[in-house]
Parts: C-alpha cells; structure tokens; sequence
C-alpha cells in the first residue's frame, strides 16, 4: 500500500494553498491510500475546511527558536518517515524543500521515496524571500516530480531553473459543487475575494471602479470586496478619498460566502500574480461571469475570454472599464456566460484533479 505524507505549516490556516492541500489528501485517503498530514502549527479541530476522516494528522510543535525549531523538525520529519516507511513525499509550497530535502538526505530515503514538490505560487514571486529561489533549484535538481498549477508555470520553471525532475501541472480542484440555483441574472452586486493584500490588488480595483463612475451612471451597482488582511485600512482610506463609498463594500471573511456567490452578477479580479486563484474556480461553480487581469498565472487557464468571461491585458486600465461596462449593460451577454460558466467547471472537477494525483503516484 502507498504511504503519502504531506507537509503543510498550520492546519489552521486559511487559504488556497491550505484549502486544496485538504482536497486532494482527502481524495487520496478515500481511494484506500495511506495519507498522513504533517505539520508544525495548530490543532485538528479547527480546521476551516472539510476533510476526510481517514487522513492521519500529525501536529509536532518545534518551538519558537528558530534554529532548534529546524533541527527539531527535521529530526520528528525523519523519524517519522523512517518509522512509517513513506513511499511518497509531497513538499506542500517550494519554501517547504528548505525541511524536506535534508530529511531525505539523512534518512537515506531518496531513493526509496518518492519527492514531489507541489508549487503553488508561480516560478516569478518570491515574495521577498531569496530562499524561495534557492529552494526552487534544490527542488528542479533534486526532486522525482514538480507539480505547478498552470501549464504557463511549468514554462516559467523551464526558462528559470535547469529543471532535471519530472515537472507537470495539475490545477487546483472547485471546492464546491456545480450550483443548480438560478443565476441572478437582476443582480446588481459585483464581487471581488481574497486576503487584503498587495497580491490582490484590490487598490487597483477600486481605482477602475472610481473612473468608472466618473463617466457613466452606476446607480444601484455595488462593488463587495470580501476579505481581511493587512490592507483593510489603506483600502478603506481609498475608498473615502476616491468618493466611491456609495459603490464600495468591505465585507469581512465570513463563513456565508456562499451567499455571496449565489446572489452576485459576476466576479472581478485585479490581482498583480497568482497561482491558480480559487475564487475563479468557485465563482464558475456558482455559474459566474469572470472579469480578470492576465497576470501570471492562473486566471486565462480558467478564463476562456468572451465566453465565459474576459481577460484583459494585464495592467490594461481603460480596457478593463470598457469590459467591465460590457458586463454591466448586457444582462443577456452575462446569462449566457453564466450557462459557459457552469459547463466550463467540469475540467476543474475533483475527480479528474484526483486521478492526475493517483496517476503521478503510481
């Protein structure tokens, strides 16, 4: 029987990374494999996100010094897998290689286990962290298999390491089930998901949407930015200055996100780079119109421009407004990119995410 053991930081956080990891272990630990989950922060119970019950957690504190929290994790990782003879690893996130790679190389299990460094950023964000860099070359030298979740990132990969592994894409699954609610085709509310960060670009957003309104009448219309972080602030000072408070929502994370879906017009995203976002994904479910920024990578791998949606240049300002326009005055053009929508979800389903797992594993 195959063993897999992934490792993630903190089950308790919340995010895509954190989210699909939960998907895809779950899915394996249903099909009969060994699954375990280890990881360094939180507590079982208060995971946001739905799981399988087969899957084995493992939560080993290593404490806040930073050199004996290393050392520490390496040795629980390495006796662990040893113990538990893991026929394969899986490296959730590059920066994780910086623990993974030596605990195979002290066990001695290189070649008895197989390491698979999953990415779910793009090969061009480091996020200010040079180690990033240095861990995606260790994993390009070092590892079986590299999974992205764009075929435009197992590009990016190729043109910036000498990538020696196996390196394939396997998207993120929808977590949710394809809706069989009526879309809200009256619907007025145009919703925008995701941390309040630089990433997201959430300050450009409202910048289009102030231009927007200087130049034709969007009574009635609301932009609902759902979402915390450490930009709340800066974005809400924007939002006053701009004089667009009237247009404008914040919404905290909330746990009736689904409410937001079912009853919004269609989703826009003006993020500066992602991985393979999941609010496009689950936005598709829901059967929504997508509006989006071509930034690296993920949104034109979900966005087939003019059916189900548009993808605009990136940084396009004046044509992001022209498109946005489109959506807005044309009920029809959204109903029927609504019907795409839902069909187009099928290639992100869970099942064949799934299979391309099992496919790698064995």
């Amino acid at each position: 029987m195959k063993k897999i053991l992934f490792t993630i930081s903190n089950v308790e956080a919340r995010g895509g990374t954190e989210r699909t990891t939960y998907i895809v272990a779950s899915g394996l630990a249903e099909r009969g494999y060994d699954v375990y989950l280890f990881s360094t922060k939180g507590k079982v119970e208060d995971i946001a996100y739905e799981y399988s019950d087969k899957i084995n957690f493992i939560i080993q504190e290593t404490g806040t010094n930073k050199l004996f929290s290393f050392i520490r994790y390496i040795y629980c990782l390495s006796r662990f897998l040893v113990k538990n003879k893991i026929t394969t690893l899986v490296s959730v996130e590059a920066m994780s290689v910086l623990f993974t790679f030596p605990t195979l190389l002290l066990t001695f299990r290189r070649k008895k286990t197989q390491y698979v460094v999953w990415e779910h950023f793009n090969a061009s964000v480091t996020l200010d962290k040079k180690l990033r860099v240095w861990c995606r070359m260790l994993a390009s030298k070092y590892a079986n298999t590299i999974v992205t979740l764009t075929q435009r990132d197992v590009a990016l990969w190729q043109y910036k390491f000498n990538v020696k592994a196996q390196i394939l894409s396997i998207s993120n699954a929808s977590p949710f089930e394809v809706s069989n609610k009526r879309y809200a085709c009256d619907s007025k509310n145009i919703i925008a998901i995701g941390r309040l960060s630089y990433q997201k670009g959430f300050d450009k957003l409202i910048t289009i949407v102030s231009k927007l309104k200087e130049t034709q009448d969007i009574t009635g219309w609301k932009l609902q930015i759902i979402g915390s972080g450490e930009n709340k602030e800066a974005l809400e000072k924007q939002i006053k200055d701009l004089d667009v408070e009237d247009v404008v929502e914040m919404v905290a994370n909330t746990p009736k996100i689904k409410e937001y879906y079912q009853n919004a017009s269609f989703l826009a995203m003006t993020s500066r780079f992602e991985g393979l976002p999941m609010t496009l994904l689950e936005g598709q479910s829901y059967g929504l119109p997508l509006i989006a920024y071509d930034c690296l990578t993920g949104p034109s791998e979900v966005i087939n421009d003019s059916n189900n949606g548009f993808i605009i240049p990136d940084d396009n300002e004046n044509s992001f407004i022209n498109k946005l326009k489109e959506l807005m005055n044309n009920q029809v053009l959204r109903t029927q990119m609504s019907r795409q929508a839902k069909l187009d979800i099928a290639n992100f389903s869970e099942e064949k995410i799934i299979n391309k797992w099992v496919d790698l594993i064995n």
